[in-house]
C-alpha cells in the first residue's frame, strides 16, 4: 500500500469510490510517477517534480489538477482535450473537475490525458 493509498483509504468523502478509482487509474495509465502525499493531498511526481494531484473538497466535490510543480513554468504545452473535460487556469495548469460528473465513462479520455500529460507515447 503506498502513501496515497492509504490516505484515500482514510478518507470520510461521499465519492470515496470513485476516487480511490481515479488514483488506480492515474498508477494504471502510467507507472511511472511516484505517488506522494502533497499538500495534505494525493500527488503524484515525475522525476522529483508533481505533476498530478487530486484536490479533495468537504461534500462530494474533487478534482484532479494536472501542474507542473510548485512554481509556476511558461514552457508546457498544451495538451489535446478532445472531450473537452479540463479547464486551463494557466500556461502550466488545467483542473479536471469532478464537480456534476461521474467517473464512469470517462477512464478512457482520463487515461488519455494522464499519458499526454506525462509525456507517454500514444498511438
Amino acid at each position: 500500500m503506498t502513501a496515497v493509498t492509504a490516505h484515500v483509504s482514510s478518507l470520510s468523502h461521499a465519492r470515496k469510490a470513485e476516487i480511490e478509482a481515479l488514483v488506480a487509474l492515474i498508477a494504471a495509465a502510467d507507472p511511472r510517477p511516484e505517488p506522494r502525499i502533497r499538500w495534505n493531498a494525493p500527488s503524484f511526481a515525475l522525476g522529483g517534480e508533481h505533476c498530478l494531484t487530486l484536490r479533495i473538497a468537504p461534500g462530494d466535490a474533487f478534482q484532479l489538477i494536472f501542474h507542473r510543480g510548485a512554481k509556476p513554468k511558461t514552457d508546457v504545452p498544451d495538451v489535446a482535450d478532445p472531450t473537452r473535460l479540463l479547464d486551463r487556469k494557466s500556461a502550466d495548469r488545467y483542473v479536471l473537475d469532478f464537480k456534476g460528473k461521474s467517473l464512469a465513462g470517462l477512464e478512457d479520455a482520463i487515461t488519455d490525458l494522464v499519458r499526454a500529460w506525462t509525456g507517454v507515447p500514444t498511438d
